[in-house]
């Protein structure tokens, strides 16, 4: 049976809104968790929250108490902790990079380090529930009786047996982490203590520098940091959820996209990325806020680039003006065109565009795009003049 036109512009209409729906971002996105459908059980589940809370706030007091009391009284200037049972092998693997690190730091005399593994169920309430495990390290760091401390915390998990694996030997840049740079320029400034304390960490991991060849510009997306792929359509990401509006923005080459995923990148690329505590619905920021933990080991979406970031600033600019920002009492955009006479957002895009093929925002199509929809219309005019060839006219 023939097609009539409407018949042909009515498939036209379903594939066009097909084809919407599939590459259209969504409009809302909403917590995967479910949630609650009585009020009981939205109660029950609030006085548990709040439990699970209180029982991570006593663990952090407990653990900020030991730890900053024994990183305090070592006689040198890095202090190490394991957990019984740990592997002696893993021991001396975390020892020995640990060691080297702090070499390459040139940490003031005034500074002392720590590193400590502990295990996730020390110092809390016996038989607690639990809701904010954390793989990635946590942060403290202050000044008590004159003397500048910080110290990095890995909570691991006792095997069955007891055995106790240290984790974090390959995925991560540094043992140090942030501590590297508390024991070369001081405390940080208020703005860049709660930069920090909302997912800097991601961005201060190493004081060393990126190039080109390194791992400093892989990407953990890989192909898919591209805002198109095949036949020019939007490209579709999923490695760690939905792409937010400033990573989009920043893809596309719009300065202030960049700018709030530098200042601001709790905000900038969702949770997914940034908050490894995030477990039906319970915040990292609450607990950082209220009880001694400084920061944690936030994650990015330029992860393994973004770990760089801090480094090649100090390479860019010198330790100095670094500095002059590290301890600023200004706010943090104020600090950074102060420090280093550049609009940050300005100064992030140019990074990203290294790493990602900037693609202007709107309607652009790509080359190959273009050749998609050749494609389409060569093999439509094949089609339909095969098939007009076959027609009869009465």
């Amino acid at each position: 049976m023939a097609l009539g036109l409407r018949h042909w512009l009515g498939l036209v209409a379903a594939g066009c809104a097909a084809v919407a729906l599939w590459a259209l971002p969504p409009s809302s996105w909403e917590d995967p968790y479910r949630q609650p459908r009585l009020q009981e059980e939205a109660r029950e589940r609030a006085l548990l929250d709040e439990v699970v809370f209180a029982n991570a706030k006593l663990q952090r007091t407990r653990w900020a108490d030991s730890l900053t009391a024994l990183t305090l009284a070592s006689d040198g200037p890095l202090t190490m902790g394991f957990p019984a049972n740990a592997s002696p092998a893993e021991v001396e693997l975390v020892r020995s990079r640990a060691l080297d690190e702090f070499e390459a730091v040139e940490a003031r005399a005034d500074v002392v380090l720590g590193i400590f593994y502990v295990t996730h169920r020390d110092g809390e309430y016996p038989s607690a529930p639990q809701g904010y495990g954390n793989s990635n390290g946590e942060y403290y760091f202050g000044e008590q009786d004159g003397r500048t401390y910080c110290f990095s915390l890995q909570p691991v998990w006792r095997m069955q047996g007891g055995r106790v694996r240290l984790g974090g030997l390959s995925n991560f840049q540094t043992r140090l982490g942030i501590c590297q740079f508390v024991a070369r320029f001081g405390l940080p400034g208020p703005a860049v203590a709660d930069w920090l304390a909302h997912g800097g960490t991601s961005m201060a991991t190493t004081l060393e520098r990126s190039t080109d060849n390194s791992v400093g510009f892989a990407t953990a997306w890989g192909e898919d940091f591209q805002r198109r792929g095949y036949l020019g359509l939007p490209s579709r990401r999923g490695y760690y959820g939905f792409a937010m509006l400033p990573l989009e923005q920043c893809f596309a080459g719009m300065s202030q996209g960049c700018a709030q995923l530098l200042l601001e990148p709790h905000r900038g690329a969702g949770y997914r990325m940034y908050d490894p505590y995030q477990n039906r619905g319970r915040s990292v920021y609450r607990l950082v806020e209220e009880s001694p933990l400084a920061a944690v080991q936030a994650l990015s979406p330029l992860d393994p680039s973004a770990r760089f970031l801090a480094g090649d600033l100090i390479a860019q600019f010198g330790a100095d003006r670094f500095q002059r920002w590290w301890t600023s009492e200004e706010p943090l955009d104020a600090s950074f065109r102060d420090a280093f006479g550049v609009e940050p957002g300005t100064w992030h895009q140019e990074r990203v565009a290294r790493l990602v093929p900037v693609s202007p925002p709107g309607p652009g199509v790509t080359w190959n795009g273009l050749l998609g929809v050749l494609g389409f219309l060569a093999a439509a005019a094949f089609v339909g003049g095969g098939w007009a060839r076959r027609r009869k006219v009465a």
